[in-house]
């Protein structure tokens, strides 16, 4: 018979599946606050108060649930001015995603409550109001589904570069997936801006 003291019993499994859709509300927070964060960094970095920075960036991990930055290496001022403006630019990312993610709920769902007309064949499912509005809905939802995530998985990408910036044990494609995000998220606003 097994001794049972000495068998080894799994560890209870959790919800996986439910535990993104827990944290998505604080990872959307962080994304949305990394602008103000970003600038006070910049600042201190500018000033040389570097020690405050890490304990910024350590309390805004702990608020989106990430791990926190362990400390192994102290980042060079280059590095955190980098990460700094990094900071700055994927948090006006996530402003800009959250407006279309506003404009979205708006637009979509809601879009014959807002839009008048007229409704020529050049709108979006026109001439008639409810082919419009059907089609706008319908581009709508998906976006409206998806933002969030996004915006939660910015937060949770800057969370690890960070961590990375003070040595901790990430995967090998954080930064360039940061630096591609951040790159990607200016050409995507200025393309956006010129459609208007």
């Amino acid at each position: 018979m097994p001794d049972l003291l000495t068998r080894s019993v799994p560890p209870p499994r959790s919800r996986p599946e439910s535990r993104p859709i827990r944290r998505l509300p604080r990872s959307l927070g962080y994304a949305l606050v990394l602008v103000p964060i970003g600038v006070w960094v910049l600042g201190a970095a500018v000033v040389g108060r570097r020690d405050g920075v890490y304990e910024r960036w350590r309390r805004l991990a702990r608020f989106q649930g990430s791990p926190e930055p362990l400390r192994i290496r102290r980042p060079g001022p280059l590095s955190v001015l980098l990460h700094a403006g990094l900071s700055v630019v994927l948090g006006l990312v996530s402003w800009f995603l959250a407006f279309l993610l506003g404009v979205s709920v708006v637009r979509g769902p809601f879009y014959g409550l807002v839009e008048h007309g007229p409704f020529g064949p050049e709108t979006w499912g026109g001439p008639t109001l409810a082919g419009a509005w059907a089609v706008h809905a319908l581009v709508a939802v998906p976006v409206i589904a998806v933002l969030p995530f996004v915006l939660g998985g910015i937060g949770r990408l800057h969370a690890a570069a960070i961590r990375r910036a003070y040595g901790s044990a990430v995967a090998w494609w954080v930064l360039p997936a940061t630096i591609v995000l951040t790159v990607g998220g200016l050409l995507f606003f200025v393309a956006w801006t010129r459609q208007l």
